[in-house]
């Protein structure tokens, strides 16, 4: 041991055992004065910080809410990782009205790690948040609106809005919040006249009000107006990478929006999102091992968090050392698995772009993986100074175009020519040969029961509701669907509640057709069984923008399902990817005409609907969509490989 180590491992022996002393005045063990104790240690050692937080609980407690907040900002600015002063921060500004600061501090302290030694330091009523809120004149509601929202538990944010709306009707954080839940939800026509209001109430800065508005009209189907307001907020607030970036990933789902999007991705370029030098310089692994690092704000219960999860779990260690950068605030047992697969799980969401580059850096890591992309929680302006060695794009959200700063999208057989066309100058595709969204089978489903048409004598369709399907190409063809099997029924799956704008839209899109009466709305019962929307229909219709697990869970529970996937479609669609890779490449139409023939042969053949039933499930299980495994080995070959092939060529940036 040199002498520098020996002398810090003194010092650090000298401060425990002054701490331990002050811990025993503190608890009543030795007699002493705790303030006189205190401002000992923290005299003898100023670049500690638990003399700043112990001085902090003491002031509070002697009533000086202000100076106990200075004392206790000073230790965490010392130490940011400890959960105790964040907490304490959070319910010390609740009590100083400052109620978002007081936010940001309750959800950080729920993921830093606990101080053993000032946990016990730390009262009960400097814990919890929620409980100083509600002591102080803050909407208490509101802020237990709030905790849920990180927890991503919607449906207590609602309740919590509408009871915090009961006793103030035009408070707007809540109104705010309330629509937020009710989007998350898929309560798009309830959401509206909420945002409506808040505008009302909040004419200036309400760029993101106005954003969440157009994303709800989008959700109706009213396309045009949605891109009218889309287009409003663009032109003014042409210098928000955050807005724009949201424009543009909204208008990648809309039909017919390519011209808004380039528009857009104009005005992101204009903005300055284009690459740019590196923060910090890269210098490449030299002990055999290389560091992947995983950027993504899915790091929890979803397709793309189980995705991640299993790949982690399949990672050669000899060869691979797996970090993870979290940029999402909720967290449960996905989350968990994650971290406990990978070498180093941190968050990140607060932390600005310089910071993370360094800590990726320091890191090591060589290839970093972003699976955000243009999403909510997008790290453009990261990824444009190009970080690490290698930048890749894996499972993120729909986008028209190659984020500045990405090396390389991973692409399968299937999504590989529509991501080809998005590319820009100096991007290029992973094409893997088993399919990119393959992912472990499904746990926890019954088996499968026979088909309705087998009780009811006609053929039901399913679907969800999205009206963006429905006033879309994929609406008109499920209507001619309709049309072409006599007597068939529409069973659209709602969701807990609809409201009444949703009906109104119902109405507007089928009654011309003369097929209002061929629709039925279905909303889950408490006590039906995983997957029971399955057991009621006989053939499920997926949108080209369908949700990855509705797709998975319909062939588990035996249904068939069909998808238009035209290669020309002016956006990268997944609906047919994953059928090819479920092996059934049949049901993923090429146009209108194959989908029709499709869907008829199928709904004309009871028998081989109710076979379909009985093998439908063991089929996908075998298939390489479910093959995690290959897919995880295939993946870290191309990634070794590319790595090596860089370094060769010297052309790391």
């Amino acid at each position: 041991m040199s002498e520098t180590q020996s002398h810090a491992q003194l010092m650090e022996e000298t401060f425990q055992e002054d701490l331990t002393i002050l811990l025993k005045v503190l608890s009543g063990e030795t007699q002493s004065d705790p303030v006189t104790a205190t401002q000992y240690l923290l005299h003898k050692y100023p670049e500690r910080s638990e003399g700043y937080f112990v001085l902090g609980v003491l002031t509070y407690l002697s009533g000086y809410v202000g100076d106990a907040i200075s004392m206790i900002e000073k230790a965490h600015t010392i130490d940011p990782d400890v959960s105790e002063y964040a907490l304490a921060l959070s319910s010390l500004y609740v009590k100083a009205d400052r109620l978002n600061d007081g936010l940001y501090f309750a959800k950080l302290g729920s993921v830093l790690d606990s101080h053993p030694q000032m946990a016990g330091i730390l009262p009960p009523y400097l814990k919890n948040f929620v409980e100083a809120a509600r002591v102080s004149t803050i909407h208490g509601h509101y802020v237990a609106a709030s905790l849920a929202f990180i927890r991503r538990d919607f449906e207590l944010v609602a309740t919590e809005c509408e009871l915090e709306l009961k006793m103030s009707h035009d408070y707007v954080p809540a109104l705010e919040l309330y629509a937020k839940a009710l989007i998350e939800m898929g309560e798009h026509g309830s959401a509206i006249p909420i945002l409506q209001r808040v505008l009302q109430l909040k004419p200036e800065d309400a760029a993101a009000d106005k954003l969440n508005l157009a994303e709800s009209i989008l959700h109706l189907g009213l396309f045009e107006q949605a891109q009218a307001h889309i287009d409003e907020v663009v032109q003014s607030e042409p210098q928000s990478l955050d807005i724009n970036a949201k424009a543009f990933y909204l208008l990648s789902g809309m039909e017919n929006g390519e011209p808004a999007r380039s528009r857009v991705w104009a005005s992101m370029q204009q903005s300055g999102l284009h690459e740019a030098e590196p923060y910090f310089p890269y210098t490449p692994s030299d002990d055999g091992k290389i560091r992947i690092g995983f950027l993504s704000d899915k790091c929890y219960d979803c397709f793309e968090g189980s995705a991640l999860s299993s790949f982690l779990r399949r990672v050669d260690r000899k060869i691979f050392q797996p970090y993870v950068y979290i940029q999402n605030f909720n967290k449960d047992n996905v989350t968990q698995a994650i971290k406990n697969w990978a070498v180093s799980a941190r968050e990140v969401f607060d932390v600005n772009d310089k910071t993370l580059a360094l800590i990726l850096q320091r890191d090591g890591v060589d290839l970093l993986i972003d699976m955000c992309g243009f999403g909510p929680n997008q790290r453009l302006s990261l990824l444009a100074h190009k970080p690490c060695g290698q930048r890749l794009s894996w499972l993120a959200p729909l986008h028209g175009g190659g984020q500045p700063g990405i090396d390389t999208v991973v692409t399968d057989d299937s999504t590989d020519a529509s991501q080809s066309r998005f590319l820009q100058t100096g991007q290029d595709t992973m094409k893997l040969r088993t399919p990119v969204f393959a992912r472990r089978p499904a746990q926890g489903f019954l088996d499968p029961l026979s088909p309705p048409n087998e009780i009811k004598g006609y053929v039901t369709f399913g679907a969800y509701l999205d009206f963006r399907a429905l006033a879309s190409s994929d609406g008109a063809l499920w209507m001619r669907v309709l049309e072409s099997v006599p007597g068939s029924k529409l069973r659209l799956y709602i969701g807990p509640r609809i409201s009444e704008i949703s009906l109104a839209r119902l109405n507007e899109i089928f009654e011309p057709k003369g097929l209002l009466d061929r629709v039925e709305l279905y909303t889950p019962d408490e006590d039906e069984r995983s997957g029971g929307f399955f057991d009621h229909i006989d053939i499920f219709l997926a949108s080209r923008c369908e949700d990855r697990d509705n797709i998975i869970l319909a062939l588990w529970m035996g249904v068939p399902c069909l998808t238009k996937s035209d290669v020309n479609d002016p956006y990268v669609t997944y609906s047919g990817a994953l059928l090819r890779a479920a092996g059934i490449p049949s049901w993923a139409c090429e146009d209108d005409e194959a989908f029709l023939s499709v869907a008829k042969a199928l709904a004309f053949d009871p028998r081989e609907l109710a076979g379909l039933r009985k093998v439908l499930r063991g089929q996908i299980a075998k298939s390489r969509l479910m093959d995690m495994s290959g897919f995880a080995l295939e993946f870290q070959t191309r990634l070794a490989e590319l790595f090596s092939r860089k370094i060769q060529k010297g052309d790391l940036s």
